[in-house]
């Protein structure tokens, strides 16, 4: 008959006696009552009442009390879903191995499960004895609502698991927890075990459990649920690789989302390389072949350009390419929620802004040569910066009055932000445009503390968007000016 592994939520309304939840959502007598046979064995135990009959105790605190003084053992309590779960599976198997699921948010919200868990735990072992080869809870510590984060936990939790491939037939237990517990652990648990996985479900109203085959169909229809969800979080070197390994996509796909993914990591050769794959593909269609061919063009001007060492004054359109590109990369950032790295492109991206404008409106370089002293000794000079600031006396007599300025005639960011400033404050029309992106990066140094605290400079420091918002302006006001001044640059 085989081993069987079966790994299920626990919900509010697993653990109580009889059909009848310890906690009941709804107004219940039975439930009341047995509660209070809970206090009664509790405080013959310990001499203490465990709270009053206030109906504002939760299931959290209820539980935790009853699992940490150890009085659990000595009550009458049973899971009333799970348990029939596992004898129906042992009807089956000769063993199996058991997981739950209980959440355990900071600080314990109110309906957290992890202690009924960790009863129904010892319930378990206590019913069916050495038929459970083996049994555990995982705490559950982030927001059990958060679709994206409960898919990412599972996940990772039972990629962790070894030894998986001996069990006969994985069962999901699925009628405790929230929606976006089930999903995850459906979704992940097909993914990882793919046939083997059969859903185990039992209504609160019925006596049997209900067995759900999950076929090629649903295993597929998962898969392209997977498949989107990373396309939407722009991780497309995945979605490839998913949609390839189960058929999910054709070959100019692959290709193509590889050359996105390799765009997206500013390798440009490998990503025209992969372009140009899935444009002569055999299944890619015309309207398809527009929409590569955008791409191919958007790059292909990068082919044979080190884009390190680009003079930006005579290739002023290719790097506002560059820069457009950069701005959509801190994008995806934002999006994902990845903001250490979006701040890191940020300041990138003020630093190839300053670059761009004073080169572009001066006709000078702001790149570095290397020369000789009297002693032969290399040095690293900016010379046609340096000859640009004595070219203009008005500039130079700028920073000496209006900045910090330590004479040092080199492009640095503070010296080129005092430029673009200068610049801003002289009111001509064709400067105008600037004074957005003169604001930008005055509004950026805001942030400089909270990037020289983090990984990206000095620090350990995490990053979170409340922080950047509270710092920087609401409502997402970075991003909104983050696409003005991608206006302004193409």
């Amino acid at each position: 008959m085989g081993k069987a592994l079966f790994l299920s939520n626990v919900g509010n309304r697993d653990l109580g006696k009889d059909g009848t939840p310890l906690f009941d959502n709804k107004p219940n007598k039975i439930s009341d009552e047995l509660r209070n046979y809970c206090r009664r064995i509790y405080k013959e135990t310990t001499g203490k009442d465990l709270y009053d009959d206030d109906k504002s105790v939760e299931l959290f605190d209820f539980t935790k009390e009853l699992y940490s003084s150890g009085v659990y053992k000595k009550l009458e309590l049973e899971p009333i879903i799970i348990k029939d779960k596992v004898k129906t599976i042992l009807d089956f198997h000769d063993s199996v191995d058991v997981i739950l699921f209980g959440t355990l948010q900071k600080g314990g919200y109110r309906t957290d499960t992890y202690y009924s868990a960790s009863i129904i735990e010892y319930l378990l072992k206590k019913e069916f004895g050495n038929k459970i080869n083996s049994i555990g809870v995982y705490a559950i510590t982030d927001n059990p609502s958060d679709y994206t984060l409960m898919f990412e936990y599972y996940k990772k939790t039972l990629e962790s698991f070894e030894n998986d491939g001996d069990y006969d037939v994985v069962y999901l237990g699925i009628t405790g927890g929230t929606p976006a517990l089930s999903y995850g652990l459906i979704t992940c648990g097909a993914l990882k075990w793919e046939s083997k996985v059969k859903i185990l479900y039992k209504s609160p109203y019925k006596n049997e459990p209900v067995e759900l085959e999950i076929g090629n169909k649903i295993f597929n229809i998962l898969k392209d649920k997977e498949f989107k969800t990373l396309y939407a979080k722009h991780l497309y070197e995945l979605c490839a690789e998913i949609g390839k390994r189960y058929n999910l996509i054709h070959d100019w796909k692959y290709h193509y989302l590889l050359g996105l993914n390799y765009k997206k990591m500013f390798d440009f050769k490998k990503a025209l390389e992969e372009f140009e794959k899935a444009y002569n593909c055999g299944d890619v269609k015309i309207a398809n072949k527009r929409e590569i061919q955008k791409e191919i063009e958007l790059i292909k001007d990068f082919e044979d350009v080190d884009v390190n060492k680009i003079v930006i004054k005579d290739n002023i359109k290719l790097y506002a390419k560059l820069i457009d590109l950069l701005i959509e990369n801190a994008k995806i950032k934002w999006e994902n929620g990845e903001y250490v790295d979006f701040i890191g492109r940020i300041f990138r991206l003020k630093e190839a802004l300053l670059r761009m404008i004073i080169e572009k409106e001066f006709n000078i370089s702001t790149n570095p040569e290397t020369i000789k002293d009297e002693n032969g000794k290399k040095l690293k000079r900016w010379i046609e910066f340096e000859k640009f600031l004595e070219d203009n006396p008005e500039i130079l007599n700028y920073l000496d009055k209006e900045t910090d300025w330590n004479g040092r005639k080199e492009p640095n960011n503070r010296v080129l932000d005092w430029i673009l400033g200068y610049m801003v404050s002289k009111g001509k029309k064709e400067w105008k445009k600037y004074g957005k992106i003169y604001g930008f990066s005055k509004n950026l140094e805001k942030l400089s503390e909270l990037r020289n605290e983090s990984i990206l400079a000095h620090g350990f420091k995490g990053v979170s968007k409340m922080d950047i918002m509270k710092i920087y302006g609401n409502d997402e006001k970075i991003i909104k000016d983050l696409d003005e001044i991608k206006k302004l640059i193409i």
